[in-house]
C-alpha cells in the first residue's frame, strides 16, 4: 500500500482527481466486493475482488495507461480490455473519447458489455473479437474455471486451457478503415502483439497512430526472443519509446517477462 501511495501521488493526475482515487481505492479495500463495485462513479461488474483490486490499482492508482491526447475527442483502441477497467479509465479521463473496445474470451466479454452499458457509455463500442493479421476466426485459449483470467491468450499454453474458437479481426484494415489518425492504441492480449502489429507494420499504417500503450511478452511460453526486430518497426516508423519491466533476480536465462512499452512519435 505504501507503493501504491507514492506512485499515485507521483502520477500526472490532477490533485483533485488523485483525492479522487484515494477515497475509491481506500472504499474498494474496506468493501471488498465480489461481483459489483461502485468506483468512481462507475458501477463495474467483475468475477472477483482479486480481479478488480489488481485492475484498479494497475490502471487507476498506478496510472499505467496514462497518455496527454491532442483534444478532448480522443480516438482509443483498446486491444484486450478485459472487463473494461481501462476503457473505464479512458472514459474517465476524456468523457468525450470514442473508444473500440476488444475481447476475445467469450466469458469476460460479456462482463466487458454488462460495464459499458451499466454506465451508459455510448461513445464505447464493444467488440468480441482478437486483434489479429486477417479477419475470420482463430483458435483462442481460456479456462473456463478462471472467468475474467488476465492470461487468457491465442497462444497455446498461456493456461489451463480450453480451446474456443473465436472472432478476429485484421487490425490494419480497422484502423485503416477508421479514416483517421488513432490517439491512442492500449494493447495486451497476452502473446498477440507480435502478429498485431505486424500487421499494422505490412500495411504501412503504424503511423496512424499517434501514441501506443502495449504489453510485450517476452519468451513467452519459453519462445525465441524476437524484441529487437518488434522495436524496429517501430523505429523505422519514426516512433521513440519508454519501457517499464518487473524481473528480479535478473539474471535468469529463457525467463518470460512482460515489458510495458509507451510508444510516442519522435
Amino acid at each position: 500500500m505504501i507503493r501504491d501511495m507514492a506512485l499515485l501521488a507521483k502520477s500526472p493526475l490532477s490533485r483533485a482527481k488523485k483525492m479522487d482515487v484515494l477515497g475509491a481505492y481506500w472504499k474498494l479495500w474496506i468493501t471488498r466486493p465480489s461481483d459489483k463495485a461502485l468506483i468512481l462513479g462507475f458501477t463495474v461488474h467483475t468475477h472477483s475482488f482479486a480481479n478488480v483490486w489488481y485492475l484498479f490499482r494497475e490502471i487507476f492508482v498506478h496510472n499505467e495507461y496514462f497518455f496527454r491526447a491532442t483534444s478532448q475527442t480522443p480516438l482509443i483502441i483498446d486491444a484486450g480490455a478485459n472487463i473494461g477497467m481501462a476503457t473505464l479509465y479512458f472514459s474517465w479521463l476524456y468523457p468525450q473519447a470514442t473508444i473500440h473496445a476488444f475481447e476475445a474470451d467469450p466469458q469476460t466479454v460479456i462482463t466487458l458489455r454488462k460495464n459499458i452499458e451499466s454506465n451508459t457509455l455510448h461513445n464505447v463500442h464493444v467488440h468480441h473479437a482478437a486483434v489479429a493479421a486477417a479477419d475470420g476466426t482463430m483458435t483462442f485459449y481460456t479456462d473456463p474455471r478462471a472467468a475474467g483470467s488476465l492470461v487468457t491468450s491465442t497462444v497455446e499454453g498461456r493456461v489451463a486451457y480450453d480451446a474456443v474458437q473465436v472472432p478476429a479481426v485484421d487490425l490494419a484494415k480497422f484502423v485503416r478503415e477508421l479514416g483517421t489518425n488513432v490517439s491512442l492504441l492500449k494493447m495486451d492480449i497476452e502473446g498477440g502483439e507480435v502478429t498485431a502489429i505486424g500487421a499494422l507494420t505490412r500495411d504501412n499504417v503504424l503511423t496512424n497512430l499517434d501514441q501506443a500503450i502495449l504489453e510485450y511478452h517476452h519468451q513467452i511460453n519459453q519462445q525465441p526472443a524476437a524484441l529487437a526486430p518488434f522495436l524496429t518497426q517501430w523505429e523505422t516508423a519514426g516512433f521513440g519509446y519508454r519501457l517499464h519491466t518487473n524481473a528480479m533476480p535478473l539474471a535468469q536465462q529463457g525467463k518470460f517477462q512482460d515489458i510495458l512499452f509507451y510508444f510516442y512519435k519522435s
